[in-house]
């Protein structure tokens, strides 16, 4: 990614909720501003009932982190692009962070989405979609979203300067995807991806929109088309740490999950979500 110029530090800063109330930044011992934050709970209307946070397109939790998980070559990634024409064509930015695919097989999703004659999206216009359409490509750098596996509670410096060239388009973001966590993380155990998701829930803050982090699934669960919060590779903080977990898996006449799908593969790229797996 391109370095940025004369552009104001955001990396601690936290876009409040919409009706959130004051915040207090804190300092650490040398002067530098916190993320940790103070919020008063009188400074919050107490005289109505408490703002429910949505959903974006029924899954994605509003300034937190959704997981979505499935076998290698299975959708994710078209997923992820039906559901970034969706949010794109309302007018908000949709921002990809790959590490896996290049900028340029990005292109070729979304044009096949849209040029297609089958696909929900045919028709739209491709060139007002890929206006809102920011693709971050780290493929091949060997980026992570923390510093190292000894230092899991520092953000990698690239992702304050994501925040600062996004916030500086001055569009409201609809969500950022982070494809995958295998190659955005240094391991696949507990801590690993506790680290990773308080940086994208981070981003999501900094940014008020959701966060996307998708992973692959165990191969035992892929093999037994095992469909739960636990089904993606790794530890089981992918799924207790992210506020909704989506897991596609292959069905067939065979199919004995331990749950039924969600959703039609039709449905899936629709961007229309019957229900949340979890």
């Amino acid at each position: 990614m391109k370095k940025i110029k004369n552009q104001q530090d955001h990396s601690q800063q936290i876009l409040p909720a919409n009706g959130s109330g004051k915040l207090t930044a804190v300092l650490s011992g040398d002067g530098k501003k916190s993320d940790l934050q103070f919020r008063s709970l009188d400074t919050f209307d107490l005289n109505k009932p408490p703002r429910q946070k949505k959903m974006k397109n029924g899954w994605m939790p509003e300034r937190r982190t959704a997981s979505v998980s499935s076998p290698g070559g299975l959708l994710k990634s078209t997923f992820i692009t039906y559901q970034a024409i969706k949010v794109a064509a309302n007018g908000e930015m949709v921002v990809i962070v790959t590490a896996e695919d290049e900028a340029e097989d990005y292109l070729a999703k979304f044009y096949s989405a849209i040029k297609t004659e089958e696909s929900p999206h045919f028709g739209r216009d491709i060139e007002d979609i890929a206006s809102r359409i920011l693709v971050v490509d780290v493929s091949g750098s060997g980026a992570k979203l923390y510093e190292s596996s000894d230092r899991r509670d520092k953000r990698s410096p690239w992702v304050d300067q994501m925040i600062a060239e996004v916030l500086s388009h001055d569009i409201k973001v609809g969500f950022v995807a982070f494809e995958t966590a295998s190659r955005l993380c240094h391991g696949e155990d507990n801590t690993d991806f506790a680290a990773a998701i308080a940086v994208t829930d981070h981003v999501a803050m900094a940014l008020d929109c959701p966060c996307v982090l998708t992973h692959h699934a165990g191969k035992a669960q892929a093999r037994g088309k095992v469909v739960d919060q636990y089904s993606s590779r790794g530890g089981s903080s992918m799924g207790d740490n992210t506020r909704s977990a989506l897991v596609f898996t292959k069905v067939d006449k065979d199919y004995e999950g331990i749950r039924q799908p969600i959703a039609s593969e039709e449905e899936l790229k629709s961007g229309d979500i019957i229900d949340r797996t979890c």
